[in-house]
C-alpha cells in the first residue's frame, strides 16, 4: 500500500508502474480526445483503482491532480463522469483493462479444468469446449398454407 502524502491519498496499488504518463500515444482515440492530461489521469485512475466504492470518483479526482475542497469534492468528480467525452474514455479504458485481464482468466479456467475435485470441473470443461469448438444447430422448417374459397350460385358478388 502506498503511503498517503499531503497531495495523494493512500492506495492499494502502485500509481505509476503501468500508467502511460508521458506516452499518451498508446492510448485509444477517446482518451487522446480528452482536453487535458488531468482528465486522462482521472479516467485512468477511475478505471484502474475503482474498487466499487462510492468514493472511487473522488479518489480518482484527487489523484489526477484536481485541487478539491469541501464543497467541490463531493460534486465535481460526478460532474466529470456526466460528460460524454469522459464516459467514452471510461468505456474505452475499461475495455482495454478487461482485455488485458484475459490471460488471467484463461489461466484460471485451465486451473479449474485441471482440478477434477473442483465442484465446477464439468462446467469448466463444457465452457471451454463450447468456446473452442462451438456446437452448431440447424433447423429446417417448411410452412405450407392453403386457402380455399368456394363460391356457389346463391352467393352475392
Amino acid at each position: 500500500m502506498t503511503e498517503p502524502t499531503d497531495d495523494k491519498p493512500a492506495t492499494d496499488v502502485a500509481l505509476t508502474s503501468d500508467a502511460p504518463w508521458g506516452d499518451w500515444g498508446k492510448l485509444g482515440p477517446a482518451m487522446r480526445k480528452l482536453g487535458s492530461d488531468r482528465q486522462r489521469k482521472f479516467v485512468y485512475y477511475y478505471v484502474h483503482l475503482n474498487t466499487g466504492k462510492h468514493s472511487a470518483p473522488m479518489t480518482a479526482y484527487e489523484l489526477a491532480g484536481y485541487k478539491p475542497n469541501e464543497r467541490n469534492l463531493r460534486t465535481d468528480p460526478y460532474k466529470l463522469l456526466q460528460r460524454e467525452e469522459i464516459v467514452e474514455a471510461v468505456i474505452e479504458e475499461s475495455k482495454r483493462a478487461l482485455r488485458a485481464g484475459a490471460p488471467n482468466a484463461v489461466a484460471a479456467l485451465h486451473r479449474l479444468v485441471n482440478d477434477p475435485t473442483h465442484r465446477d470441473h464439468a462446467r469448466g470443461i463444457a465452457m471451454l469446449l463450447d468456446r473452442v469448438d462451438p456446437v452448431l444447430t440447424r433447423h429446417d422448417m417448411r410452412v405450407e398454407h392453403e386457402h380455399r374459397v368456394t363460391l356457389s350460385a346463391d352467393d352475392e358478388a
